[in-house]
């Protein structure tokens, strides 16, 4: 039997957790139901252990606080169980900026675009099937 994954999504929308909603690279994930990646991308971000999907929470929230000077004990995030879909790939870097137009470079390679680490056990996969 395939462990559990984690999967950190919006509470109302339960789109990506940080990619705009009308973006290409965004997906909803539907309980029951297969999710994809966009072909050509890093895959469906997933985080190993429930603890390391919290404390990315715990991250987000910390900067929505700080940049509107507000302080929030909760996110209007929510963590989903899901089983990977496909091989999965240990993410190196990331994008620096996730607007779609410099995903849209970072994914073609052309340009210079800055690129970020990856929170701590994070893997991409082809796909995911959503537990809860």
């Amino acid at each position: 039997m395939r462990k559990h994954k984690y999967k950190v999504i919006k509470k109302k929308s339960r789109m990506s957790a940080v990619i705009n909603g009308r973006s290409k690279y965004a997906r909803k994930y539907i309980k029951g139901e297969i999710t994809y990646a966009l072909e050509g991308t890093l895959g469906i971000m997933v985080f190993i252990t429930r603890r390391d999907a919290q404390s990315f929470i715990n991250n987000l929230n910390v900067e929505v606080s700080n940049k509107y000077g507000l302080i929030k004990s909760s996110g209007p995030y929510i963590i989903v169980r899901v089983l990977s879909i496909g091989r999965g790939q240990t993410v190196k870097t990331i994008s620096g900026n996730i607007q779609t137009y410099n995903l849209d470079l970072f994914y073609s390679h052309l340009f210079f675009t800055p690129t970020s680490q990856p929170p701590p056990d994070t893997m991409g996969y082809p796909g995911v099937f959503v537990v809860d």
